[in-house]
């Protein structure tokens, strides 16, 4: 009833891996004024772990788990959550993806928009970083893929992000399971 899809393949060839893949036709260019905020988004949501969870923690549970590989890439156009792991963590897989969904670690948003503040800064006096804004502005109208001002970084905050996040973690989504696992148990 949300619009989302899942495809669900039983392969022989995947053997004990599990594969999963979340695709959703919404990226940042959902809400262009806002570009430059979800690319900042983009960047915090690829870093973040669990709730309460350190970096090194959180790797020692994907291993434990059997969770290879875990990705996240928010792009223009649609957002893409990857995961490659044993074919038992399943539920782990579908787990950390629910919760990455529902309830993000934003924690360190505030060093990325330092980070980036400083990037801007540098951009607008570097000859690369003028080519690209007017490149951006002659296909936009204006650089979409940073504010017009410095000062627009202050005026960010946590809430900010939880609210875009929440309207592009709302989009349909079509889910790809393939694994040697009985579709039954899939279901």
């Amino acid at each position: 009833s949300n619009g989302n899809t899942a495809v669900v393949m039983q392969l022989p060839m995947a053997g004990n891996n599990l594969y999963f893949k979340a695709l959703s036709n919404v990226g940042y260019w959902q809400q262009p004024e806002k570009a430059w905020q979800a690319e900042i988004l983009a960047d915090v949501l690829a870093r973040s772990t669990p709730q309460g969870m350190s970096a090194a923690s959180f790797k020692q549970w994907q291993q434990k788990q059997g969770i290879q590989q875990y990705r996240f890439r928010l792009e223009g156009d649609h957002q893409t959550t990857y995961a490659q792991a044993a074919k038992s963590a399943l539920q782990s897989v579908l787990q950390l993806y629910r919760q990455q969904q529902i309830d993000p670690d934003l924690s360190d948003w505030q060093q990325v928009v330092k980070r980036e503040e400083s990037r801007f800064k540098v951009a607008q006096y570097a000859k690369s970083g003028r080519q690209r804004d007017a490149l951006n502005t002659l296909q936009y109208g204006r650089n979409m893929l940073m504010p017009s001002e410095s000062h627009a970084y202050a005026g960010l905050n946590e809430a900010t992000f939880r609210q875009q996040w929440q309207t592009l973690a709302a989009a349909p989504t079509t889910y790809y399971i393939v694994s040697n696992l009985p579709i039954e148990n899939v279901k």
